[in-house]
Parts: structure tokens; C-alpha cells; sequence
């Protein structure tokens, strides 16, 4: 899925080329094609890039939210602000 050229489209190219270096790239930690083939050692669900990429995933997950919060919360102050210029 990565490979495919709309990856970049729903992600952006730089969290990609990320999720490309941390899960599937044979020079990086590869840690998809090490749980998907039972290589992966006891410690590895715990090790940094596996840390790293559950933050990723984690933080694509709740963007949205974020985002919508941040528009409310910016919405809200507009608002506020044209009621005190009424006052």
C-alpha cells in the first residue's frame, strides 16, 4: 500500500517516506516484514522504531480531532470577539 502513488495523497509525502524507512525498507528496522514473518524478537514491540511507529499511526489517528479543535476553539474566539465589539 505505501508503494502506491496515492499513499502520498492520504498521507503526505514526508510521513510516507517515513512509514516506508520504519516498516518496509530493507535498510531500516523492517518491522513489517519482521512480525509478519515471526522474526521479530521479544523485545522488538518495544523497541524504539516500533515505538516510533505506533506514534506515527497514533497521531494520523487523532489529527483530525486535533484539527477540529483547534478550528472550534478558533471559531469560538472570533465569535466572542465580534459579541464585544457589539457591547
Amino acid at each position: 500500500m505505501l508503494d502506491d502513488a496515492r499513499a502520498d495523497d492520504v498521507l503526505t509525502p514526508e510521513l510516507s517516506f517515513e512509514f516506508k524507512a520504519l516498516l518496509t525498507d530493507s535498510n531500516g528496522p523492517n518491522l513489517r516484514n519482521a512480525i509478519a514473518h515471526g522474526l521479530a524478537a521479544d523485545g522488538d514491540p518495544l523497541s524504539t522504531p516500533a515505538l516510533y511507529a505506533w506514534w506515527l499511526a497514533l497521531r494520523i489517528a487523532t489529527m483530525p480531532v486535533a484539527q477540529g479543535l483547534a478550528e472550534r476553539g478558533s471559531a469560538e474566539a472570533e465569535s466572542a470577539g465580534n459579541e464585544e465589539t457589539k457591547v
